[in-house]
């Protein structure tokens, strides 16, 4: 059963430990993350990357003496009362390992008492590496421990809806729903701060781009305070821009209103989108997933095929060249899931980094739209290459990605 869950996956396996401090790492906000391990285990870290922090992390520091006197919880409710001491955060979150997994530490129960004696919300994660997890699943958790720092008490806005997963757009989302009558009660990111999280139960709806992607805190919402979720695309080109606008307003009976207020700037956008989709059809793209590990709201979301139909919109021919085993059984598998989803496009399976090379040189494409860590291995075919990720959202998002296209086909970089 494990083999043929394996073979599934469109994604790669991720450490639940290792993908939710990268995700707490990048995360704004005043509280303290406690990894209860040896201190080899705070090596996931990232260090010297921009946008990253590590300066919320602490260790329990086990030792073997620890482990053999079975001092470890001692040891774990002693750190828990320096950090609250000394850095005073609003939430301290605490981790297992596989350490404390393998000697059985009962993390949740065992830090009641020093919860209650600093008077602050100590969050306990069993986080275990010894079992392999999806990075969505990672990006679910990540979500869950921000919303539950959230006060438990709140009064919902009216016509307001929280944004969950899309990335920033520099205001014309939430210019358009405003101009409808919507409020924007929360815009929530890989990169959004706690405290926008913490604005959650306000929302009198939650739009999200996959609800798998954030089940936990869709179904706490419901429960605890009735908001209702709708699951809308990436809006993206002219298509998808339009079927997000539309499907937030259904819900609010607003159809007439939003009608009215994405008319103009959508003009524009679907004028050029036609000229474009005129220009480049036929043309061959190479769409990568599974590649990377992703905990990029919009790029995890749907396996990482948010954006196959806005490159179908403007007539490209797609192929996805997706990394993992190209046994005959997996192929069968990606396959029958593509249709699942509804996603209708050609596919490879290449094995490694340097095999996407050969998967490249398989089919004269035109453009290839992967990480940017595979530039290198992509240079040599001569293939023009766009960053996974750096389409922008909206109809003057769209613009802009036709630009870039553009810009990219002709051998431009400027």
């Amino acid at each position: 059963m494990r083999k043929v869950f394996d073979n599934a996956k469109l994604a790669q396996h991720a450490c639940l430990l290792e993908g939710l401090c990268i995700c707490l790492a990048r995360t704004g906000g005043d509280f303290a993350v406690i990894i209860h391990s040896y201190r080899d285990c705070a090596n996931i870290l990232p260090r010297g990357v921009p946008g990253y922090s590590s300066d919320r992390f602490f260790c329990t520091n086990l030792r073997e003496s620890d482990v053999m006197a079975g001092s470890t919880m001692e040891r774990l409710s002693e750190c828990v009362r320096l950090v609250a001491e000394l850095e005073n955060p609003a939430a301290i979150y605490v981790f297992g390992s596989c350490l404390s997994e393998l000697i059985g530490d009962d993390i949740e129960n065992g830090l009641a008492e020093a919860a209650e004696e600093i008077s602050m919300p100590v969050i306990a994660v069993t986080s275990s590496g010894l079992d392999d997890i999806s990075p969505k699943k990672v990006v679910d958790r990540h979500a869950d421990l921000m919303y539950r720092a959230a006060s438990a008490k709140a009064e919902p806005i009216p016509f307001s809806v929280n944004l969950i997963g899309f990335p920033p757009d520099g205001g014309e989302i939430a210019g358009i729903l405003a101009a409808a009558g919507i409020e924007v009660n929360a815009g929530l990111s890989e990169k959004s701060p706690m405290p926008e999280w913490l604005k959650l139960p306000r929302g009198s709806l939650n739009a999200v781009l996959d609800k798998s992607l954030f089940s936990i805190i869709i179904e706490k919402m419901k429960n605890e305070h009735g908001i209702p979720t709708l699951e809308v695309p990436l809006p993206i080109g002219v298509s998808g821009t339009d079927d997000f606008f539309m499907g937030i307003a259904a819900h609010f009976k607003k159809n007439r209103e939003m009608k009215e207020a994405i008319r103009d700037k959508r003009k524009a956008a679907a004028a050029a989108v036609s000229s474009r989709a005129e220009e480049w059809n036929g043309m061959k793209i190479a769409y990568n997933i599974g590649t990377e590990r992703e905990y990029n709201h919009h790029i995890t979301a749907k396996s990482g095929l948010c954006e196959v139909g806005f490159f179908r919109e403007l007539n490209f021919d797609v192929t996805l060249l997706i990394q993992g085993s190209p046994e005959p059984r997996r192929r069968f598998l990606v396959s029958r899931q593509l249709r699942e989803m509804g996603i209708d496009a050609g596919f490879d399976i290449f094995v490694d980094n340097v095999s996407m090379a050969s998967a490249l040189r398989k089919a004269k494409f035109n453009l290839v739209y992967c990480v940017e860590a595979m530039a290198e291995i992509v240079r040599p075919t001569k293939v023009p290459l766009i960053g996974l990720g750096s389409m922008r959202t909206g109809y003057g998002g769209c613009l802009f990605n036709l630009e870039l296209i553009a810009k990219t086909l002709s051998g431009r970089r400027e």
